[in-house]
């Protein structure tokens, strides 16, 4: 069947696509490759979440890893996201299939000059590279206010219902994610201004109806294609054991105690540079205690790994922050979007927060004591409990930092 598919988006954010420069940008401007990877991530989340919320998504403890899901848990999510969504499964041998979608960009206005970005956002300096953050240097950015079309057409067709279900994921994820270099913290945001209405049964204006019922199609499309993708049981929990959580971010309906698995608020009335900057501790530190330094619950109780690892800088020849093995990097399981007028689902930040179990069972801290200029190291084991307390301490902190900056929040998901 022929299909063809455009979203008109325009980033509301400035947006940082990476070159072989990493103070320049990509001339493309939006790239394909990083379109998909966002869309399989929230494909896998969301088929993740149904796996997870029936009873078949546990995990393993390995190594250095609290949780992580175990080879058939991913060849399962895999091969439904893959083989029968239609986005490209990488399985040996015969199993292996292209994705049966074909993505393009193209920009609808031409970028007639290379913009450049200071560091006014936080995630903007940490993009320069180290040695050059104390000069006065400038990285390449798009600024906000460029307008692309993103085309999609299907090369054949093969399992319909599960084929229109991930065109809803992607404008899903094109709202709750950005692209490019500090994605996670809101920059690369994309307003969608147009859109194919053609596949969707639900109003495309609102958000909290479509989530539901990619979930609700989610859950049909496990039950309907299980047999032929996944040889997973559900597992007996037993008395006094302690709950898990998902060995992966998921969009869950599911709570542990009072934390939610995953929820979706959208916080409005507030600027973008207001939110983006409360993962820097000196600007929790100004709104939540009306000063620039101070020790805030997630630096007290050595919890600040919670909100991405690693966390590492160099002071006087010293390394401070976390350290970690078998880890490269975790990111942070608060994401952030945030958009302008233009955005079909309205203007805000659209703010997304994940349990999941894949974290270190063990961090050493090293840090600088300021009135004594004392070294120390502080080594960290997690458990379920240590992160259930961390989760408790982020969020919590962030509510009351929202709050603080009289944000407007409303609920999307669960």
């Amino acid at each position: 069947m022929s299909m063809q598919f455009e979203i008109v988006v325009r980033n509301s954010t400035p947006m940082i696509i990476g070159w072989y420069d990493p103070l320049k940008i990509d001339p493309q401007g939006l790239r394909a490759t990083e379109i998909k990877g966002l869309w399989r991530w929230w494909s896998r989340a969301f088929i993740g979440g149904v796996l997870y919320d029936e009873g078949f998504l546990h995990g393993i403890s390995q190594g250095n890893i609290l949780l992580k899901p175990t080879n058939e848990e991913a060849e399962c999510i895999s091969c439904l996201v893959g083989k029968i969504m239609g986005l490209g499964f990488a399985g040996g041998g015969k199993d292996a299939e292209a994705s049966r979608f074909v993505l393009y960009t193209e920009p609808i206005e031409k970028l007639l000059e290379k913009n450049k970005c200071g560091d006014e956002l936080q995630r903007i300096k940490l993009s320069l590279p180290i040695k050059r953050r104390k000069q006065e240097m400038q990285i390449e950015c798009i600024k906000s206010g460029y307008t692309f079309k993103i085309s999609v057409s299907k090369r054949y067709e093969k399992y319909r219902d599960a084929e229109e279900l991930a065109l809803k994921v992607l404008v899903v994820a094109l709202q709750l994610m950005g692209l490019g270099k500090g994605s996670r913290r809101g920059l690369g945001s994309l307003d969608i201004e147009d859109i194919d209405t053609l596949y969707f049964s639900v109003a495309t204006n609102r958000l909290k109806e479509l989530i539901s019922k990619i979930y609700e199609d989610c859950r049909n499309i496990v039950k309907k294609y299980y047999v032929q993708c996944c040889k997973l049981s559900v597992a007996k929990v037993k008395e006094g054991d302690v709950q898990t959580p998902p060995p992966l971010p998921v969009v869950s309906r599911k709570s542990i105690g009072d934390l939610k698995v995953a929820q979706i608020i959208v916080a409005r009335n507030i600027s973008f540079k207001n939110i983006h900057n409360f993962f820097i501790r000196s600007e929790r530190c100004r709104i939540l205690h009306r000063k620039v330094k101070c020790d805030d619950d997630l630096r007290k109780n050595y919890n600040a790994w919670i909100l991405g690892l690693p966390r590492k800088q160099k002071q006087k020849q010293k390394q401070t922050g976390y350290e970690m093995e078998e880890f490269s990097r975790r990111a942070s399981p608060i994401m952030l979007s945030y958009h302008g007028d233009g955005n079909r689902f309205g203007k805000g930040a659209f703010i997304s927060i994940f349990l999941s179990g894949d974290w270190p069972k063990h961090l050493t801290w090293y840090g600088l004591i300021d009135k004594q200029q004392k070294y120390i190291k502080e080594n960290i084991d997690i458990d379920f409990n240590r992160l259930y307390n961390a989760y408790h301490i982020a969020i919590d902190e962030f509510m009351r930092y929202l709050n603080a900056i009289n944000a407007k929040i409303e609920h999307v998901w669960p």
